[in-house]
């Protein structure tokens, strides 16, 4: 008699979870559908004011425009070359004039070169290497070309850049927020595309080694094609007030891989701290 009446409380235990665990999905259920109310899905299904149109938007590329008069598609590796830049990292060279402020910061790299020591290595401690950096590092690039937008994914820390073609102005800066990799815009000009990005973050964001990057830093690119399209030249025109003087104008090129791809890649900070040029003593901060 004992053993029945535990069986009946097992079962009426068991009942009491079904009904407890029905409630709680229907709440989830509830919780669901009052955020979808809060966040409809939005399908636009005529042209919205000009520069609303996601990138990804089917009305977007599909919109008639003009078609691009080169494609740039393809995974990309940087020539090694000392045409393109001196080793070891290939970046941006002759410089430019510098100001008395970023002659002083420039001072203090070499200073820490002569000591043997790394100088602000942000990109080591996992701060994106941001533009221009993100064109100079030893990973290939991919290059997926939409009629909407360009979007590069960089080997190193997989980066993300979108440069946009689809007509859309620069943000205001007054309302959007700066990144390391800045608003690109992009427009055609015969077998060239031009690209300006602007609204860089400034903080732990360098050129390259000991050249900061300032608030009103502006890039222009111009991308051709060379070699029957398997060398990408990437021209940069950079300007920056408060750290130089006049344009800074540098060319790099890069080679078309076909037989590349790009993998996952992170940058864990606790791995990162523990290589010897993380060091304080090897480190300047």
């Amino acid at each position: 008699m004992l053993a029945l009446n535990f069986g009946a409380l097992r079962h009426k235990a068991a009942l009491l979870t079904v009904g407890l665990l029905a409630l709680t999905v229907l709440n989830c259920t509830d919780a669901v559908a009052q955020v979808r109310k809060v966040e409809p899905a939005v399908k636009l299904s005529a042209a919205p004011a000009k520069g609303n149109w996601s990138m990804l938007a089917a009305g977007n590329l599909n919109a008639k425009r003009p078609k691009a008069t080169v494609n740039f598609m393809g995974t990309w590796l940087m020539q090694r070359t000392a045409t393109n830049g001196p080793p070891p990292d290939w970046e941006f060279f002759p410089l430019p004039k510098f100001t008395a402020a970023a002659q002083t910061i420039y001072n203090e790299k070499l200073q820490a070169d002569k000591d043997g020591k790394a100088y602000k290595d942000d990109a080591g401690s996992c701060y994106p290497p941001g533009m221009p950096r993100f064109l100079t590092r030893v990973w290939p690039i991919q290059v997926i070309q939409l009629p909407t937008a360009i979007v590069m994914i960089q080997g190193f820390e997989n980066q993300v850049r979108w440069i946009y073609l689809d007509g859309r102005k620069h943000p205001d800066p007054d309302f959007t927020l700066p990144s390391f990799n800045g608003d690109s815009i992009g427009h055609f000009e015969g077998k060239s595309l031009v690209v300006e990005t602007r609204n860089f973050e400034p903080n732990h964001h360098w050129i390259q080694a000991g050249v900061p990057v300032g608030e009103q830093l502006k890039i222009v690119e111009r991308w051709t094609l060379e070699s029957d399209g398997t060398v990408l030249a990437i021209e940069l025109t950079m300007t920056d007030p408060q750290y130089w003087e006049g344009n800074w104008v540098n060319t790099k090129r890069y080679n078309l891989r076909d037989d590349r791809d790009i993998f996952e890649v992170h940058c864990i900070a606790a791995e990162m701290a523990k290589l010897p040029s993380a060091q304080p003593s090897q480190l300047v901060k």
